[in-house]
């Protein structure tokens, strides 16, 4: 089972502005000290050595040590808590003792694998059916017989000719078809005869107005 462990901490260094005030004032402090027993004159420069030291060691140097000595307790304690947590976490489990006049029974093994059925067994292959009563097979049938070509019957005359839709006088032409053209004559009604061009269009016109070909 995994046990989730405390990360170290890390150490930095650390700053205090309160120690950088403090180590001003002490520097400070120290050379009017040594101004008053007479041992150094107070001038600019030890002046500013004072301070900067008194600010580093207030402020960097001497919280740094402290935070050091905390994170060292700190560390020490997480150890303490991973180890503890690890070895918990890992019982040993001990080996059963025998105990006189009682029989261990030994674990029962594993029931064999089933063995594939061999071929002696397997139903006989039924053959298949022969095709010599089968009765024959039909021809395909052949394709459907092309219409037959368009050939002309009749020619329009030299004067043309006006076409209907029905054969009726009544009804206004639908067209008119020119002289010299070639029609085929396809049904016939009274005096009216339907002809057909080469490109499939049909109409109604007067027998009388067209010539035999």
């Amino acid at each position: 089972m995994a046990v989730n462990t405390i990360p170290r901490q890390g150490w930095k260094p650390r700053l205090s502005i309160l120690g950088f005030i403090g180590g001003l004032l002490t520097g400070a402090s120290v050379v009017v000290l040594l101004q008053q027993s007479g041992k150094v004159y107070p001038s600019l420069t030890i002046l500013i050595i004072a301070l900067v030291v008194g600010a580093v060691l207030g402020g960097v140097v001497v919280p740094s040590i402290f935070r050091l000595v905390a994170l060292g307790r700190a560390n020490k304690a997480i150890d303490r808590v991973n180890s503890l947590g690890a070895s918990q976490a890992a019982p040993t489990v001990a080996a059963p003792t025998a105990v006189p006049g009682v029989a261990v029974a030994a674990p029962t093994p594993a029931p064999p694998a089933p063995t594939a059925p061999s071929a002696a067994g397997a139903p006989p292959s039924v053959p298949a059916p022969s095709t010599a009563g089968a009765p024959p097979a039909m021809p395909a049938p052949s394709a459907a017989e092309a219409p037959p070509a368009w050939v002309p019957t009749h020619i329009v005359p030299s004067a043309g000719v006006s076409a209907y839709a029905r054969p009726n006088h009544k009804t206004a032409p639908v067209a008119t078809i020119d002289a010299g053209l070639k029609v085929r004559l396809i049904n016939t009604q009274r005096t009216w005869s339907q002809v057909e061009f080469d490109n499939g269009w049909t109409g109604w016109v007067e027998t009388a107005s067209l010539q035999a070909l």
